[in-house]
C-alpha cells in the first residue's frame, strides 16, 4: 500500500509524537507525584511534637500529609506579602514552635488561627522562601538559640485540594496525549487514501474519473481541486 499523501501522512506522524509525548510526560508526572493524591484521599496523619523532636529527615515521616498540636510558638515580625494590580495582601506569616529541645519554621496563611497545623514537613528550595527562613532564623535567633530544626511544617496551602488538583491536571494531559494521538492515528490512516474533493468544498460528482494511484496523481488532485475550489492563490 502506497503513502498517496506525504504531508498528510507526516502530520499525522508528528501529532501521534506529540501526543506520546505528551501521555509520557503525564505518566512521569505521576509517578514523581502520584502518591500525594493517595495521601490526600486518606487524610493527614496525626503525629506528635515526640515524633519531630526525634526527626532527622522527613521521609522518616509515616506520610507526607501530617498534623499535629503545638503548645509553645512565637510568632516572627515577617510575612510575605504579595502585590496584585496595586492590592496588597499576606500570603504567609511565620512562627516557631517548640518541639523538645529544637524548635521549628511553621509556614501558615495570614488567617491561621489556633493550636494545630496541617500540612507538609520538609525543606522549602525556591529563592523567597529560604531567605524568609534565613532572615526569621536570625530575626528569632534568641528564642532557639541555635536549635532551629533543618525542615519547615509547611502548612499554607491545603495539601488535600492542592494534589488533588494537581493529579486532575495530570488526567486532563495525559487524556489530551492520548486525543492528539488518535488524531494522529486518523492523518496517518488519510496518507494512504486519495484526497476526496469533498474535502474542499466540492461535489464528488464532476471527479468521479479521476484516477489517483501515485503520490504524483495525489498531488495532481490536490491542485486541481483547490483551483476549482477558488482556494489557490499561488497565482
Amino acid at each position: 500500500m502506497a503513502v498517496l499523501q506525504p504531508t498528510v501522512f507526516k502530520s499525522g506522524l508528528n501529532t501521534i509524537f506529540m501526543g506520546l509525548v505528551v501521555v509520557a510526560g503525564s505518566i512521569a508526572a505521576w509517578s514523581y507525584w502520584g502518591h500525594h493524591f493517595w495521601t490526600a484521599i486518606d487524610g493527614p496523619t496525626q503525629i506528635t511534637l515526640a515524633d519531630i523532636a526525634k526527626l532527622e529527615d522527613p521521609r522518616q515521616l509515616p506520610s507526607t500529609w501530617v498534623k499535629v498540636k503545638f503548645d509553645k510558638a512565637v510568632e516572627s515580625e515577617m510575612v510575605l506579602e504579595a502585590t496584585r494590580s496595586g492590592n496588597s495582601r499576606i500570603e504567609e506569616k511565620y512562627f516557631i514552635f517548640q518541639a523538645g529541645d529544637r524548635w521549628v519554621l511553621a509556614c501558615v496563611p495570614e488567617k491561621f488561627q489556633g493550636k494545630e497545623l496541617s500540612g507538609q514537613i520538609w525543606q522549602r528550595g525556591h529563592g523567597l522562601a529560604r531567605e524568609a527562613v534565613s532572615a526569621i532564623t536570625e530575626e528569632l535567633k534568641d528564642v532557639h538559640q541555635g536549635k532551629l530544626a533543618p525542615f519547615e511544617f509547611d502548612a499554607t496551602e491545603p495539601y488535600d485540594t492542592k494534589w488533588k488538583m494537581t493529579a486532575g491536571i495530570i488526567a486532563f494531559f495525559a487524556a489530551s496525549g492520548g486525543l492528539f494521538s488518535c488524531l494522529g492515528l486518523g492523518g496517518v490512516r488519510r496518507g494512504f487514501q486519495p484526497p476526496r474533493p469533498e474535502e474542499y468544498g466540492l461535489p464528488p460528482e464532476p471527479y468521479a474519473s479521476l484516477v489517483i494511484e501515485t503520490p504524483e496523481d495525489a498531488e495532481r488532485a490536490v491542485k486541481l481541486f483547490l483551483r476549482d475550489a477558488g482556494l489557490d492563490h499561488s497565482a
